[in-house]
C-alpha cells in the first residue's frame, strides 16, 4: 500500500442518536490528498480509542507528520491526548462543521449521502482540511497531560515500528506463504503470529490434524495467561 498524506475528521454523535448503554464515541473519517474517502470507523473517546486512531493514521499516512486532524470540539479525551502528543489539529465550531458536511459531501455517492450525521460531519471535516478550508496547527498541551508527552511519543514510535514490521512480514508471506495472507488480513495480530509460530511450514497447513492444531493454537493465544488458579503459590501469597 502506497503511503500518502491523509486528513482525518473526528465528530461526536448527537447524544439523542446514541443508545443509553453506549459509551462516549467519536466517528473518524480519513481521506487522501485527493479527497477520496479511505475509511470510516468509530472509536471510543478514551485512551484505547486514541491508540486505535494512531494505529489507523500510521497505517494510512506517510509517518507521524503525514496526517492532519480536525475535530468538532476540543472537549474530547482523544483530542486532549492528540494535543499532548503534539499532533497538528484544527477545531471547528458547530455551524462550520455542519457547513463542511454539506459543502464537501459527495453527491454522487448514495452510501455517503445516506450515512449518519456524525459520519457526514467527520467526512466534511477531513475534506475541509484537504481543501484548505481548515488549517491544522500544534495546539498547547493540556496542563494535566503535559507530563505524558514522552509516553505518547514512545507510543507513536511503537505504532510506527509495529506497522513497519507488519509490512515486512506481509512481503515475506507474499513470497513464501500466501495462504497465510488469505487467512489473516493482519498477520501481525497476536493470534496470527501464534499460529505462524506454531505452524512455520506451509505444508503443515494441510490435513485435519493441522487444522485442529491451528484451532488449538488460536484458542491458547486468546486465553488469559494469568488466571489466579495457575499462579505460583509464592505469587499468590504476595498479592493483597
Amino acid at each position: 500500500m502506497a503511503l500518502v498524506r491523509v486528513y482525518c475528521g473526528l465528530a461526536s454523535a448527537d447524544p439523542a442518536d446514541r443508545p443509553a448503554s453506549a459509551g462516549s464515541t467519536l466517528t473518524s473519517a480519513v481521506v487522501d490528498d485527493a479527497g477520496r474517502l479511505l475509511l470510516v470507523c468509530e472509536i471510543g473517546d478514551d485512551a484505547a480509542g486514541y491508540a486505535q486512531l494512531v494505529a489507523l493514521l500510521v497505517e494510512r499516512s506517510a509517518g507521524p507528520s503525514g496526517a492532519a486532524i480536525a475535530a468538532d470540539s476540543d472537549d474530547h479525551t482523544v483530542i486532549s491526548l492528540l494535543s499532548a502528543a503534539g499532533r497538528p489539529l484544527a477545531i471547528a465550531d458547530d455551524d462550520s462543521v455542519d457547513d463542511f458536511a454539506e459543502r464537501f459531501a459527495d453527491d454522487d455517492s448514495i452510501e455517503e449521502m445516506q450515512s449518519p450525521p456524525a459520519e457526514r460531519r467527520a467526512v466534511g471535516l477531513a475534506r475541509a482540511l484537504q481543501a484548505g478550508a481548515l488549517s491544522a496547527v500544534t495546539l498547547p498541551a493540556p496542563r494535566d497531560l503535559a507530563g505524558y508527552k514522552q509516553v505518547l511519543a514512545a507510543h507513536a514510535a511503537l505504532a510506527s515500528g509495529r506497522h513497519s514490521a507488519a509490512v515486512a512480514l506481509r512481503e515475506v508471506l507474499r513470497e513464501l506463504y500466501p495462504a497465510a495472507l488469505r487467512a489473516y488480513p493482519d498477520p501481525a495480530e497476536p493470534v496470527s503470529l501464534a499460529v505462524l509460530d506454531a505452524l512455520p511450514e506451509p505444508g503443515m497447513l494441510g490435513g485435519t490434524v493441522a487444522r485442529g492444531r491451528e484451532v488449538s493454537v488460536a484458542a491458547d493465544a486468546t486465553r488469559p495467561t494469568w488466571p489466579p488458579t495457575v499462579w505460583p503459590a509464592r505469587t499468590r501469597s504476595t498479592r493483597r
